[in-house]
């Protein structure tokens, strides 16, 4: 039973998160995907966390981004293409990991990563099966009704800067051993 922070932390210990193709949703962190913010794009190809402890290493390989406007500036809408890598992995680490909150069997877990230059924090949930991780995750102080006392991953109003959170963001990893 994952019904506490330890034991979710604990199951997680020693597994690779995976998430690419579909299982990437159209505003990961609540920033839509097709729209260029320079180095802070959230267009993503594959996303790999490796877990020892309570440590996230985390592997972004961007996506393929383009624009029918040639070179792009903030805010230029263009196209990420998901299938396709556009770009060197970058990788971050935890200096810190939060679990709290436990509604359940996973059913639904507040987590805050701390990477030192940004923290995610948001909730996620892990399937009955232990197969499957989803997380709704947004950039420190940005999102408001995004931890599980307003509602589970993927539900509820989401508030990214004051304004309604209209796309998916809910992100979903394959777990293995």
């Amino acid at each position: 039973m994952l019904d506490t922070p330890a034991r979710i932390l604990a199951f997680l210990d020693g597994k690779t998160l995976t998430m690419q193709g579909s299982d990437i949703p159209a505003a990961p962190h609540g920033y839509d995907r097709n729209l260029y913010f320079g180095a802070s794009t959230q267009c993503y190809q594959r996303l790999v966390n490796v877990i020892s402890g309570s440590t996230f290493s985390t592997t972004i390989t961007p996506g393929a981004w383009t624009t029918d406007a040639g070179v792009p500036t903030t805010g230029t809408r263009g196209f990420c293409n998901i299938n396709q890598a556009g770009g060197s992995p970058i990788g971050f680490t935890t200096l810190s990991t939060t679990v709290a909150n436990v509604r359940g069997n996973a059913d639904c877990f507040d987590l805050t990563l701390n990477y030192g230059s940004f923290i995610d924090e948001g909730r996620g949930s892990i399937s009955a099966d232990r197969r499957r991780v989803s997380v709704e995750l947004f950039f420190s102080g940005q999102a408001t009704g995004h931890r599980c006392a307003s509602a589970d991953a993927g539900f509820g109003q989401v508030l990214v800067n004051g304004q309604p959170l209209l796309l998916d963001a809910v992100q979903k990893y394959d777990v293995s051993p």
